[in-house]
């Protein structure tokens, strides 16, 4: 009687997993469009492109060598090397809002960057990346907030200026 013996492995008593499916991801993506949203409302209530024209960051781009058609080959091989995913993911982060807000201030030194030459951009970045070893070694790790600013000044000087720096440099002597 054979015919009709269950199987006599453990595997018989194991239950099965049934994974339900999730809202989430789809609520994910709505958070997030909506966040690009408010995103591209605070620029348009800041009038950011208004100010990047009145301020001629395009025509110091321009006066640099730099046109938008020359950025394209950029923005391919960016997308292709995964950075376009990294800029959606920056701008899910919370901290994007308040660097939109920030961005009036922060445009007229991107026009002044426009015309500092490559080659001092390209020194700029271990220039500040020592900065930012240096701080770390001079500033006492004895509180708190000396540790935060040790920590901030790592960050910003030893991986944000230096990183924008070396694209700053690449993107201005691209075609010179």
């Amino acid at each position: 009687n054979t015919t009709n013996t269950p199987p006599s492995s453990s595997a018989a008593f194991t239950p099965v997993r049934r994974i339900p499916l999730k809202a989430a991801p789809l609520q994910a993506v709505v958070t997030d469009r909506q966040r690009v949203y408010g995103i591209l409302d605070t620029i348009q209530e800041k009038q950011l492109l208004s100010q990047v024209a009145e301020l001629g960051v395009l025509s110091k781009a321009e006066a640099a060598g730099i046109t938008l058609s020359d950025l394209e080959p950029l923005l391919v091989a960016a997308d292709e090397n995964g950075a376009m995913q990294l800029l959606g993911d920056a701008l899910a982060l919370p901290i994007t809002p308040k660097l939109v807000e920030a961005a009036p201030g922060l445009l007229p030194v991107a026009g002044a960057l426009l015309s500092v030459p490559p080659p001092a951009l390209f020194a700029a970045a271990p220039a500040s990346a020592f900065a930012a070893y240096t701080a770390v070694q001079v500033i006492p790790d004895d509180s708190i907030g000396a540790v935060a600013l040790q920590t901030f000044l790592a960050i910003l000087l030893g991986a944000i200026i230096p990183a924008a720096s070396l694209v700053g440099g690449a993107v201005l002597g691209y075609k010179k």
